[in-house]
C-alpha cells in the first residue's frame, strides 16, 4: 500500500523513499506512488496537467510529483514550465512552500527537516505493522532501534555521495557486495539493484562502463591480495622448517613430507613442486649458515696464528716456509688448520714484512736523496766561493779544483754519496758555463791584446797590469770581470808552452848532434876537438845546434865515454880464472862501430830520437829543413834496425848455449 512508503529528503536535497515494513530504501518512486488518486480536496485537479513533455501528478497525501513523458524521469521538483503557472494552481500556497523547503533550505536543514518526517512516519509505521502483524512490544522497539540505525547509517550515505563523483560511488557499491573481478554484469545487478547508490548512474551504458573499470581494478587488487597470502604462506612454511629441530642439511624431501604431512603451515603451499624447491632453498640457506660458521672458526685460528708469527721475533722477511712449518709443527693451531690455511697466513705475514722492509728502504732512500740534494747545494756554494776569490775560473782544471778543496767538508759529503751527482759533474757544469761566457769575451780580449800591443811577462805581469793595459781600450768595459783572470792563466800558458817548446827542439838538436858524433868514424878515445871540428862544421846536426860550448861539451862527453869504454874491456879480458885463447884482433873499424852502438844504447829515447821521427827542422828559420829532416830520418832508421838486429842476434846465441848445456846434461 501507498500509506507503508514514507518520503525522506537526503543531505544534499535529492528525495529518496523508506519503505516502513520491509525498511528498504531506494531512489525511484515506487509503484504504489506512481498511479495518481484523486484528492478529496474540491480544489484538486483529476486529470494531470500536462506542459511539453512533462506531467503533474499528486499522491494520496496531496503533494506534488513531476513526470517526463520522454525520458522517463519522476522528480518532485517542479520543471521550468510549471514554475512559470505556479501563482495560479489551486495549491500553489502548499506546493510553493514545499519547493522553498527544498530548494532554499541548507543541507543542515533538510537533514533535520527529512529526520522529522521520517520520524513521524516511523511512528505511523511502527502503528500500523502493531495493528496488522500483531508483534510483540519488545520485538517493535528493536525493530524500531535497527530503524533508526538504518536511516541514520542512509543519512551519512548520502553525505558521502556528495563529496564523491557517481561513478566512484557506483564503484563503491560493487566493493561493499564484495564483487568478483570474474562476476558478470547480470549477475552482479541481482545484488545491486535494490541499493539507492545503483541509482547515481542514470544509463546502463554507464553503469556498465563503471562495472569494467571495476573489474580491471578488482583483478590487480585480488591479485595483489593473492600475491600476499601467499608470501604469507611462503613466510609461515619457511618459518616451520626454522622451527622444527628435524630440518638438517641432511634431511631428504620424503622424509620432510612425511613429517609434515599433517601441518596446516605445510599444507598452505598448494604444489608439492613448490614444496620442494622452498625445502631445497633452506637446507642450502642451513649449508650456507654451516659453512659460515666453520669460515669464521678458522679465520679466528688464522688470526692468532697470525698474532704467534708477528711476537716470534726468529721470523723475518728472509725465513723459510720450511723452517717455520718444523717449528710449529706441534702446535695446537697446526693441527687444527690445514697446511693450505698455515701457507696462507705466512704468506701474508711475509708479504706485509716486505712491504714494511721497502717502505723503510723508500724512506732511506728519499732521506738519502734529500741529503745527497743539500750536499748538492753546499758544493755548489763552494764552487761560487771559489769563483768569487778567484780561483775557480773557465780555465781552471779538475785536477787543480781537486788539490785544493778536496779537505773541505762539502767536497767530502758529495764524495762519499752513491746516488744523484758527483763533485766532477757539477764541477764540469759550473765550469761549462764559465766557458760559455768566457768565449763570448775571447775575441774581444784577442783583439784588445792586438791593438795594444801587450806582451806578457812571467816575472812582472799581473792581473792588475793586465787590467791596467786593457783598460785603455773603448771594449773594455764590454769584458765581463771575471774573464781577465782566465785569460791571464791563458797568455801565462802560451808563454810557457813556448819555453818548452824551445826547450824540446834544443834537446833534439842535442841529440842528432850526438847521433853525428857516433856516426864519424874517425873520432876515437885520443881524438881532439880542433881536429875534427873542421871535418863536422859543415854537417846540418852541427848548424842547427849553434853552440859551440855545447858543441865541445858534447865531444867531451863522447870522449870520455870511449875512454871508458876502453877501460872496461880491458878489465873485461883480464879476470881472474878466466881462460884467453889468443882472441882474435878487431879491426879499427869494427872496434869503433861496436863503441859507438854501445854509446847510442846509453842514450835514452828521447835524447837519441828527438821530439819526432820525421820533425827535423834545423834551426829556428827553418832553412833546409827538407833535406836536414831526410838524412836525419834515414840515420835513425838505420841504427833502430841494426840494434834490433844486435839484440835479436845475441838473443839467438844465448838460447843456443842454453839448449847445448841440456844436451849435454
Amino acid at each position: 500500500m501507498s500509506n507503508d512508503w514514507a518520503e525522506a529528503i537526503a543531505a544534499d536535497g535529492k528525495k529518496f523513499y523508506y519503505h516502513k515494513v520491509t525498511r528498504v530504501s531506494v531512489w525511484e518512486i515506487p509503484e504504489d506512488l506512481k498511479s495518481p488518486t484523486p484528492s478529496n480536496d474540491s480544489n484538486s485537479n483529476s486529470q494531470p496537467v500536462n506542459i511539453g513533455d512533462w506531467k503533474e501528478y499528486k499522491t494520496d497525501k496531496g503533494q506534488k510529483y513531476y513526470y517526463n513523458t520522454v525520458s522517463g524521469v519522476r522528480q518532485w521538483d517542479a520543471p521550468p514550465e510549471f514554475q512559470q503557472k505556479a501563482t495560479t494552481s489551486s495549491s500553489s500556497p502548499q506546493l510553493s512552500s514545499s519547493g522553498s523547503n527544498i530548494t532554499t533550505t541548507s543541507s543542515n536543514n533538510m537533514t533535520t527537516s527529512s529526520q522529522q518526517v521520517n520520524n513521524k512516519d516511523l511512528g505511523e509505521s511502527k502503528d500500523s505493522t502493531t495493528n496488522t502483524n500483531n508483534i510483540d512490544t519488545q520485538q517493535q522497539q528493536q525493530q524500531q532501534q535497527q530503524q533508526q540505525q538504518q536511516l541514520q547509517q542512509q543519512q551519512q550515505l548520502p553525505q558521502q555521495q556528495n563529496k564523491e563523483d557517481p561513478i566512484q560511488t557506483f564503484k563503491n557499491l560493487l566493493t561493499d557486495n564484495s564483487i568478483s573481478s570474474i562476476c558478470t554484469f547480470e549477475k552482479a545487478l541481482k545484488s545491486i539493484a535494490n541499493d539507492e547508490r545503483y541509482q547515481v548512474l542514470k544509463t546502463m551504458s554507464e553503469r556498465k562502463q563503471a562495472f569494467l573499470d571495476y573489474q580491471v581494478d578488482r583483478k590487480k587488487v585480488e591479485q595483489e591480495e593473492k600475491r600476499k597470502k601467499e608470501k604469507k604462506a611462503k613466510e609461515d612454511f619457511i618459518q616451520l622448517l626454522r622451527d622444527s629441530k628435524e630440518v638438517t642439511p641432511l634431511m631428504s624431501w620424503r622424509r620432510a613430507s612425511l613429517y609434515f604431512e599433517s601441518e596446516p603451515r605445510w599444507e598452505a603451499i598448494e604444489t608439492e613442486r613448490e614444496r620442494e624447491s622452498l625445502l631445497h632453498d633452506h637446507i642450502q640457506e642451513l649449508e650456507q649458515q654451516e659453512k659460515n660458521q666453520l669460515m669464521s672458526v678458522k679465520k679466528e685460528q688464522m688470526k692468532v696464528l697470525r698474532q704467534k708469527l708477528e711476537l716470534d721475533p726468529s721470523i723475518n722477511v728472509f725465513t723459510q716456509w720450511r723452517k717455520v712449518r718444523d717449528q710449529f709443527e706441534n702446535d695446537e693451531v697446526f693441527q687444527i688448520l690445514d697446511k693450505f690455511d698455515f701457507l696462507t697466513v705466512f704468506e701474508s705475514f711475509i708479504r706485509d714484512l716486505e712491504k714494511k722492509l721497502d717502505d723503510q728502504k723508500r724512506l732511506e732512500k728519499e732521506k738519502l736523496k734529500k741529503d745527497s740534494r743539500k750536499d748538492r747545494d753546499n758544493f755548489r756554494e763552494l764552487l761560487n766561493e771559489n769563483f768569487k776569490n778567484g780561483e775557480l775560473h773557465a780555465l781552471t782544471k779538475w785536477k787543480t779544483f781537486k788539490a785544493n778543496n778536496e779537505n773541505h767538508q762539502s767536497f767530502i759529503n758529495l764524495s762519499q754519496k752513491s746516488i744523484g751527482s758527483t763533485p766532477l759533474e757539477l764541477f764540469s757544469d759550473y765550469k761549462d758555463e764559465l766557458e760559455i761566457k768566457y768565449e763570448n769575451d775571447y775575441k774581444k780580449l784577442k783583439e784588445i791584446l792586438k791593438e795594444t800591443n801587450f806582451k806578457y811577462i812571467p816575472e812582472s805581469t799581473t792581473l792588475e797590469s793586465l787590467k791596467s793595459e786593457f783598460s785603455k781600450h773603448s771594449n773594455y768595459n764590454l769584458i765581463q770581470e771575471f774573464n781577465f783572470l782566465p785569460y791571464l792563466e791563458y797568455l801565462k800558458y802560451k808563454e810557457e808552452s813556448r819555453e818548452k817548446n824551445l826547450a824540446k827542439k834544443k834537446k833534439k838538436r842535442i841529440s842528432q848532434f850526438k847521433i853525428l858524433l857516433t856516426e864519424t868514424k874517425s873520432i876515437n878515445k885520443s881524438s881532439q876537438w880542433s881536429d875534427i871540428q873542421p871535418m863536422i862544421e859543415t854537417k846540418k846536426e852541427y848548424i842547427d845546434l849553434g853552440d859551440d860550448q855545447e858543441r865541445l861539451r858534447i865531444f867531451k862527453d863522447y870522449i870520455e865515454f870511449l875512454v871508458q869504454n876502453a877501460v872496461d874491456e880491458e878489465e873485461d879480458g883480464n879476470e881472474e880464472g878466466e881462460l884467453v885463447l889468443s882472441p882474435k884482433k878487431l879491426s879499427g873499424d869494427q872496434s869503433s862501430s861496436k863503441k859507438r852502438r854501445s854509446y847510442i844504447d846509453n842514450l835514452d829515447d828521447e835524447d837519441r830520437y828527438g821530439s819526432g821521427s820525421g820533425s827535423g827542422s834545423g834551426s829556428g828559420s827553418g832553412s833546409g829543413s827538407g833535406s836536414g829532416s831526410g838524412s836525419g830520418s834515414g840515420r835513425d832508421r838505420d841504427i833502430r834496425d841494426r840494434d834490433r838486429s844486435d839484440r835479436d842476434r845475441r838473443d839467438d846465441r844465448d838460447r843456443g848455449r842454453s839448449s847445448y848445456k841440456k844436451e849435454k846434461r
